[in-house]
């Protein structure tokens, strides 16, 4: 029930900082964190909490211009044809079908311990995880990166594709350069607002560890979909996995707030 106001138990929760009620709300009936009398619970606890100096922090963009390091096998590439020396072919799963291209073992394998594990056992196909990789372009980008250490991608607008790359170089241990800029074109789209970007946050923040995302950087992204209309709109469904995303966000802003407050 609200006051004269119109704010609620939770305004009150929210101004007193304590997300072990914000973090309950989210997990059962996350909508309700949006719901605007004045204003927004959630609302309440960003501005109490940037009181006492715990806010956005600056999202740190690493240098995404990848330096030559190691020999150019362009000539090579599997995207000219024919492919000279191709000894096998990896496929991709797409929703229009199935992907294939030529390539070179010795050249994926030094490129990647995962990729040279998965080849010593693998027939003349090898499947890139479904779970990782769905997207021809993807696959093109990292082996435009592998044989010719150039980065080679016109979807930076496109939030699920970028996901996918950065997923599969988490997947394969990808060379860091491209692990890098990979992490960071999703964090300036992120930052952007772009659409498709807020759309991979809750799985960011899941696999925050497995993609390779500092504490800072995960904290960023917290702070960006709470303050993004896609966090309301997906909670309009109230589904489980939505209320997750929030309570996911909310307990990274939490530790923050815990460290810095602590300091």
């Amino acid at each position: 029930r609200a006051n004269a106001d119109s704010d609620t138990f939770l305004h009150c929760a929210a101004a007193r900082r304590n997300f072990w009620v914000m973090r309950y709300v989210a997990s059962h009936a996350g909508e309700i964190l949006f719901r605007n009398g004045r204003t927004s619970a959630l609302e309440v606890l960003l501005e109490k909490l940037e009181e006492v100096g715990v806010s956005c922090p600056t999202a740190d963009f690493p240098e995404m211009e990848v330096k030559r390091s190691w020999m150019d096998f362009s000539r090579y590439l599997p995207m000219a044809e024919p492919t000279a020396f191709a000894d096998m072919e990896l496929e991709v799963q797409q929703s229009t079908g199935t992907y294939r291209v030529a390539a070179h073992r010795c050249v994926l394998g030094a490129a990647s311990g995962v990729l040279h594990q998965e080849l010593s056992a693998a027939g003349r196909v090898l499947l890139i995880d479904p779970l990782s990789c769905r997207s021809s372009k993807v696959l093109d980008t990292v082996l435009t990166f592998i044989y010719s250490s150039r980065i080679s991608c016109d979807y930076r607008e496109d939030g699920c594709l970028l996901w996918q790359l950065l997923c599969l170089c988490a997947r394969y241990q990808l060379p860091e350069p491209l692990w890098r800029y990979a992490r960071s074109a999703l964090l300036l789209a992120v930052k952007n607002a772009v659409f498709t970007a807020l759309a991979t946050i809750p799985l960011l923040l899941e696999a925050k560890r497995e993609v390779g995302l500092s504490e800072s950087e995960a904290c960023f992204i917290a702070h960006a979909y709470l303050r993004s209309a896609e966090a309301s709109e997906a909670l309009r469904d109230t589904s489980p996995k939505c209320n997750e995303a929030v309570f996911l966000a909310l307990e990274e802003i939490e530790l923050q707030a815990m460290s810095l407050l602590a300091n």
